[in-house]
């Protein structure tokens, strides 16, 4: 079979031989080296190339200027350097109306006109060596022809462009009204007056795969106007004017982007790592980017739902004032994993105001993040498995800042907290098996109804801005408060326990319980208003009473009680030492130190006895408050009996400064 083709390549060298002869060609098509001289060379060269081009390359062939004598041999069309999209564009209308490939062989084409693919195209280059050079072309490089009506099955692979001087806002791969269209293996330079690298326009059922985009003025990768089922994976972006990737919606007229896949994806330097709106249906995974300006993943600006961001890594937004991950409050639908978020300049997650509906954050880990590990202000949101290490130089550095209705925290670690390891306001809120280390002020915050605390443990507090500021748990203005299985550092019975409280009536339905997990209670005892404090021992338990007809009812009190060890309990009353306990059970045998037990606000253990009034707040602390310390909290200058000296005729028992434990109060906390 070789000799024949052998023979067969004679046949029709001396056939071209001849006819260049007949008709006196200055340039003879015999002339395959393209050295001027027909002569047995060229004989050679169409012996090696000619019938050998592979099967994969079949239609049409265009051999740039600079491209091999080997690959202008198999050329159907030969290329001069300039104009060079006339020969390619010539290639591709040559094509049967079925479609075809046009192969483009190593070299540079040098374009002055953007070229045109219509439908069953497939445009191959050699790889990287096929370099498309728009020079100052004032369009897009790679159109299809008919962006009104639309195309099908457009395939792009193996090709540099070079963009790098174009100018005009125009993309380098520009898709309009395309389905079922592949582009591969494509390396894009842009330039600073060009607009995107790869843009697609209402395009379905299509893919963009291993793709390397740097330098475009714009967005390396933009979807927009209705885009739907669409693939992108395995794409090197390097410093974009704006972002990476975007999914936008500019076209009003146009339907939502959906059905959306992007995986895999490195990128650094630009504005956003990805930026989703008018869009849902979106999974993003795999990806790693770095230095960028502003957000790394920039989601629901107008509307986004059924949006996933998973198995991501954003390391360093440069921009002040600027998170990692920041959800608008149209996003609804978002879910959050797996994702490591670094030296955010802001939070290393926000889900803004008034906003973001069912948003599921989990094993992601939050690290030197300035101003906050995860700030949510949207509703029913959820945060479980998550670690924030390091916080600090930003305006009020939370571990976690929650300003929304149901919300569970779950398993998370919280370490090195510029303030408040978890800030929460807002109803129905749950907060379990969390850890904090090293918080600067309070542990936990809460404020609102219905709140669970559980299984947490707080270790060091480092040293708030007021003695307000220094406990591990804060309730401020709640109702229907449970907190269980809290761990104490210190359980040696040293508490100083505050109530900001305004009792409404008496009797037994309005009688105020506080049972604390170390089985210490406190309440008003009904029928009277008498304060009672008690402590459980192994023997007998201590009962502490005050005398009735305290004048609490219908008034806000500030009810301050300090304990340590055996010692009596003291009790302030708006600030005034009560000396008088008339009823004293002294406790026997050891204090009871158990600590899983519920703390409950409001009502006592079988709830038979729920409070009647309003709980402004409620503080506890593992230390005794020195007096000073309670003036902070309870004074009141205008009243004669709390200023100074006076409060120094009653100081409590000083005990350890221990770290202390719960906190809770009507002053406007500091918010983040």
């Amino acid at each position: 079979m070789r000799n024949n083709y052998n023979s067969l390549r004679l046949v029709v060298f001396l056939c071209v031989v001849l006819f260049s002869c007949q008709t006196g060609l200055a340039y003879s098509q015999a002339d395959f080296n393209r050295n001027g001289i027909v002569d047995l060379d060229d004989f050679s060269v169409l012996a090696q190339n000619w019938l050998e081009v592979d099967a994969s390359k079949a239609g049409f062939v265009v051999a740039a200027s600079n491209a091999s004598d080997e690959s202008k041999t198999r050329a159907d069309y030969i290329c001069d350097g300039t104009a060079d999209d006339v020969e390619i564009q010539a290639a591709i209308y040559s094509l049967p109306t079925v479609g075809g490939k046009v192969y483009l062989t190593e070299g540079t084409f040098n374009t002055t006109a953007k070229v045109l693919l219509p439908d069953n195209i497939w445009l191959q280059g050699s790889g990287f060596s096929t370099v498309i050079n728009c020079g100052t072309l004032d369009d897009h490089i790679i159109d299809n022809n008919d962006v009104s009506g639309g195309n099908s099955q457009i395939t792009i692979t193996d090709l540099k462009f070079d963009g790098s001087s174009q100018t005009n806002d125009y993309s380098v791969i520009h898709l309009k009204n395309v389905d079922h269209s592949y582009i591969s293996n494509v390396y894009i330079v842009g330039g600073v007056e060009g607009e995107h690298g790869i843009y697609f326009a209402t395009v379905s059922y299509s893919r963009i795969d291993n793709v390397t985009i740097e330098t475009v003025d714009n967005d390396s990768i933009r979807i927009e106007q209705g885009c739907s089922d669409i693939v992108v994976g395995n794409v090197l972006s390097v410093n974009p004017g704006e972002d990476h990737i975007s999914i936008e919606l500019q076209d009003a007229s146009s339907n939502y982007n959906r059905r959306i896949v992007i995986s895999e994806v490195v990128g650094h330097g630009g504005r956003h790592g990805f930026y989703v709106d008018h869009a849902d249906n979106v999974s993003i995974s795999n990806t790693a980017l770095y230095n960028i300006s502003d957000h790394g993943f920039d989601v629901g600006k107008t509307y986004a739902s059924e949006i996933s961001l998973s198995e991501s890594l954003f390391d360093t937004n440069t921009q002040a004032n600027t998170d990692l991950i920041f959800v608008h409050p149209g996003s609804s639908h978002i879910n959050i994993s797996n994702c490591i978020l670094k030296n955010a300049q802001n939070h290393g997650i926000s889900l803004e105001w008034f906003g973001p509906y069912d948003v599921t954050i989990t094993g992601c880990k939050i690290i030197n993040s300035d101003d906050g590990g995860i700030r949510t202000m949207g509703s029913y949101v959820t945060i479980s498995n998550c670690t924030v290490d390091t916080t600090g130089n930003g305006t009020i550095p939370n571990g976690i800042y929650a300003g929304g209705d149901h919300l569970m925290i779950s398993n998370c670690y919280f370490k090195d907290i510029g303030n408040f390891g978890i800030y929460a306001t807002g109803d129905d809120i749950s907060i379990s098996n969390c850890q904090m280390r090293n918080c600067y002020s309070l542990g936990i915050m809460c404020t609102g109804n219905r709140i669970n605390i559980s299984n947490c443990t707080i270790d060091t507090i480092m040293d708030g801005n007021s003695v307000e500021e220094e406990s591990a748990i804060t309730v401020v203005n709640a109702n229907d408060v449970t907190i269980s299985n809290f761990r104490f550092p210190n359980d040696r019975g040293d508490l100083t326990l505050i109530f900001d409280i305004t009792p409404r009536t008496t009797g037994e339905s309005a009688s105020a319980y506080w049972m604390l997990p170390t089985d210490f209670s406190f309440y008003l005892h009904w029928n009277n208003e008498g304060l009672t404090w008690n402590r459980n021992y192994s023997g007998d338990n201590g009962r502490w009473r005050t005398g009735n007809d305290l004048g609490l009812i219908g008034s806000r009190n500030t009810v301050v009680l300090t304990h340590t060890g055996t010692a009596l309990p003291r009790v302030y009353i708006n600030g005034v030492f009560v000396i008088a306990l008339p009823e004293i059970l002294a406790p026997t045998g050891t204090a009871d130190t158990i600590n899983n037990k519920d703390m409950l606000i409001g009502t006592n253990t079988t709830r038979t006895r729920d409070w009647d009034g309003v709980m402004h707040g409620i503080s506890v602390y593992n230390h005794v408050l020195s007096v000073t310390e309670i003036m902070q909290l309870s004074i009141n200058p205008d009243l004669p009996m709390q200023q100074e000296p006076i409060w120094l005729m009653f100081a409590p028992v000083v005990g350890e400064t221990i770290v202390p434990i719960i906190q809770a109060h009507t002053r406007r906390r500091r918010a983040g």
